[in-house]
């Protein structure tokens, strides 16, 4: 009897903790900017547009817009070097920029010019610290 009192007020507080937890909200990303999301919008989800994703600024959390990365690549003097790269190998760069040391991201690319890295990473950190500041 004892063990099923016992049970029962674990039960109980399992259902009291769900009920008390609050939904977690869906998330909708529009990637294509043809897809329409209005249907979205009048559910309970949160809804990125495709204006909001191409216009944000590069974060620790988001990846930089392809415009905000060719300003970089411009003033570093790295467009040149990179004019190759695809999306996924820019990113790459702008998130190594943010983690390694500028020791560790020089061995990383040792084929692009050391001052346009250093640059880079510098533009990368300016950035990411305006992030930080609120501006």
């Amino acid at each position: 009897m004892r063990s099923f009192l016992i049970l029962a007020m674990i039960a109980f507080g399992i259902s009291l903790h769900a009920l008390a937890a609050p939904p977690n909200p869906f998330t909708v990303q529009q990637v294509d900017p043809s897809f329409p999301v209005e249907h979205f919008k009048q559910q309970d989800v949160v809804v990125h547009t495709h204006e909001t994703l191409t216009n944000k600024r590069a974060s620790k959390t988001t990846l930089p817009s392809k415009a905000e990365m060719s300003e970089w690549l411009t003033q570093s003097g790295l467009t040149s070097a990179t004019s190759k790269w695809d999306a996924v190998e820019r990113s790459t760069l702008y998130v190594r920029a943010m983690k390694l040391d500028s020791k560790e991201l020089l061995a990383r690319y040792p084929a692009l010019p050391k001052k346009g890295l250093t640059r880079f990473q510098k533009l990368v950190h300016e950035a990411l610290k305006e992030d930080e500041d609120g501006e």
